[in-house]
């Protein structure tokens, strides 16, 4: 996923907008990530 396709020097407020919406939106991806694998790991645990 790219979150931005030009330098930040160039950027228009849509970008820094896109831009923020992208990044909250990869941030929130990775603490599900986080979330499942942590789950995942307790529940390995529980089972051994």
């Amino acid at each position: 996923m790219i979150i931005a396709d030009k330098p930040a020097e160039s950027w228009t407020d849509e970008d820094v907008t896109n831009f923020e919406l992208k990044l909250s939106d990869l941030a929130r991806r990775f603490k599900n990530l986080e979330a499942m694998q942590k789950d995942r790991s307790n529940t390995n645990t529980r089972r051994v």
